[in-house]
């Protein structure tokens, strides 16, 4: 019992190591200024917190809440940092559909 025992943990040992990483996940993801608002997004990028996680974030500046909420509408990024003016503007229909 002890050898099956010991040959389990040794199969499962090798087994583990020869396991590969999957690729990351790359996601696009505006920013609309370089202010303490968005400090919380440059600490996560710069600690490698999205790299742990699985994620390749590219961070890119865009002016203007208008631009950014026009380029999450149309899927150009999935994420976009605004502000609550131009979210509830778009609820009201002010930026699209």
């Amino acid at each position: 019992m002890r050898g099956f025992a010991l040959l389990v943990g040794a199969a499962l040992a090798l087994g583990a190591g020869t396991m590969e990483a999957s690729p990351a996940e790359r996601i696009r993801a505006s920013y609309g200024s370089v202010s303490a608002s968005t400090v919380p997004i440059w600490i996560t990028k710069e600690a490698g917190f999205f790299e742990k996680y699985g994620l390749d974030v590219e961070l890119f500046f865009i002016e203007g809440g208008a631009k950014a909420m026009a380029a999450l509408v149309a899927g150009d990024v999935p994420i976009a940092q605004l502000g609550g003016a131009h979210l509830s503007g778009r609820r009201m229909g002010r930026f699209g559909r």
